[in-house]
């Protein structure tokens, strides 16, 4: 849709330009700001592409935490050298020391934090830079990190070194 890139407040019509002018406020400059940084991210990560039509490519580390409203996947590359985990929050409420699996030991950082302040986010603090895995299994995994998810956002982790 022309101008979900910025969040303009009303449906496109084929007969006005599009309010570029929204622009000028924050909160339309940091939905652009965030749409550009995905695309980019997307483009950066064959965890996020290589794989779209191979099961092999996609696990979900829980899609059943309706009391939280909180989903997490794994995606990874072809070689299954290249790995992502998204967790998204979807309520207003975050979710401090939130445990969830990892694939493999070792510090993982978060990548991309679609609340950062630089997208108009509340800038919700997610707890230590790097996150030591934990010999600790979780979602069928053998290691697990604990992280705070802030509210209605999602987190994309890798591990250091990935």
């Amino acid at each position: 849709f022309m101008g979900t890139e910025f969040a303009q407040s009303s449906e496109w019509n084929h007969k006005d330009q599009l309010p570029w002018w929204l622009l000028d406020f924050d909160k339309h400059a940091g939905q652009k700001a965030l749409i550009r940084d995905l695309n980019h991210f997307y483009r950066g990560e064959p965890a996020l592409y290589e794989t779209d039509y191979d099961k092999a490519g996609f696990r979900w580390l829980d899609h059943g935490d309706w009391e939280n409203s909180v989903f997490s996947m794994l995606r990874s590359n072809k070689a299954g050298d290249n790995k992502v985990i998204a967790v998204s929050n979807f309520t207003p409420v975050p979710r401090d020391q939130y445990r969830i699996g990892v694939p493999d030991a070792g510090t993982y950082q978060v990548v991309l934090n679609t609340d950062s302040t630089k997208y108009w986010g509340s800038g919700y603090d997610t707890g230590s830079r790097a996150l030591v895995a934990e010999a600790h299994p979780y979602h069928g995994l053998e290691h697990s990190i604990l992280i705070n998810l802030p509210p209605l956002s999602t987190l994309f982790l890798k591990r250091s070194g990935d």
